[in-house]
């Protein structure tokens, strides 16, 4: 048919690939801050750039016309050692942080980062900073649910033939 080159798309990056996963692919908004904080922050700082964020995406997704129930936020914190220079993005849980949530977040730094740089890299009661904070709000699309092929193979005819492969000058 003409065509001089095939893509084979690979799983993680499928969907973009293709007319069916573009068209049903979620919406995702990534909102952010830079905001150098000692840890451990004041909660109600934290509670506010994530409003104001959260205010943000829920406006965006709103007027793209998603319902509320329709739109998922995720949060994360960017955090780092003070003597480096690396940060490492830290989940954080949806709605009011306290300060036993912010000693939860610490101690998910300090497991992310050893996970990520080695455990010599760790460093164990040193100061930690915030860098940064981020939101990704995701506008969820309808899935529709595909028909499945039925098993019985039965009427399937196999063939075969040659093939011809010019490196090898034959079939």
């Amino acid at each position: 048919i003409g065509l001089s080159k095939v893509i084979i798309p690979l799983l993680d990056v499928a969907p973009v690939w293709s007319a069916f996963g573009a068209a049903t692919a979620d919406v995702s908004h990534l909102y952010s801050e830079q905001r150098a904080l000692p840890m451990p922050a004041p909660a109600q700082t934290l509670n506010e750039i994530f409003a104001r964020l959260e205010s943000r995406a829920l406006k965006t997704l709103l007027e793209e016309g998603f319902k509320p129930d329709g739109i998922v936020i995720e949060r994360t914190i960017r955090m780092k050692y003070a003597t480096q220079i690396h940060d490492v993005e830290v989940p954080a849980p949806n709605g009011a942080l306290t300060d036993q949530s912010i000693t939860a977040l610490a101690a998910d730094f300090e497991r992310i980062y050893r996970n990520t740089f080695g455990a010599i890299a760790a460093r164990a009661g040193a100061k930690v900073e915030i860098t940064g904070f981020e939101l990704r709000a995701n506008g969820l699309t309808y899935k529709p649910k595909l028909m499945q092929r039925a098993a019985d193979q039965s009427g399937i005819q196999r063939t075969s033939r040659s093939v011809y492969w010019p490196e090898l000058g034959g079939a």
